[in-house]
């Protein structure tokens, strides 16, 4: 038919196998991840152990040299975002983890959520990278309002007093579970 169906980024979608299917069981984690222009971040709480993290950065210089001004758009910049957080915050194990990520970005909470964008060459980049650096977690999405998101200070280079985090913990608890 002429058409050519080794365009880059086919590769994920025609690879696209079953994923498992996540049970009733609690998250192991509630993660809300945010990207600005600045860098990116994510506040985290771990249900079984109590324990909070939060931590932000700016792009390295080799994404700010590769892409630039691309980091502005959240449609580029959420899902590294959430890649760069769920690497930094979760160590790679044998045991099985569930983790529950929210994001003020619809396309990456969709994208991530599938398992693949049939439309986004780095959406399937970001998911490809998660899935080989951390095999054994399973992601479940959510959706958070940007006005909600404690992700939101430390993608922009802030940072919370001992106070704020608990109460931003709180509130992570109730909007996710």
């Amino acid at each position: 038919n002429g058409m050519d169906d080794s365009r880059e980024g086919a590769e994920p979608i025609a690879r696209n196998g079953p994923r498992p299917v996540p049970t009733d069981a609690a998250a192991d984690w509630l993660v809300c991840t945010d990207a600005s222009r600045f860098g990116w971040g994510y506040f985290a709480h771990n249900r079984a152990t109590g324990e909070i993290r939060s931590h932000g950065a700016p792009w390295s210089q080799h994404m700010e040299a590769t892409y630039g001004d691309r980091l502005g758009a959240s449609t580029f910049a959420e899902p590294h975002g959430v890649t760069n957080s769920l690497l930094h915050l979760i160590a790679p194990t044998a045991q099985r983890q569930r983790v529950r990520v929210a994001t003020d970005n619809t396309a990456t909470r969709w994208a991530f959520d599938k398992g693949f964008s049939s439309h986004v060459l780095h959406f399937n980049q970001c998911i490809g990278r998660l899935r080989e650096l951390l095999p054994n977690v399973d992601l479940e999405m959510a959706y958070i309002a940007g006005a909600d998101n404690p992700a939101d200070r430390p993608s922009r280079g802030g940072s919370y007093t001992a106070v704020e985090q608990a109460e931003a913990a709180s509130s992570l608890r109730r909007l996710l579970g």
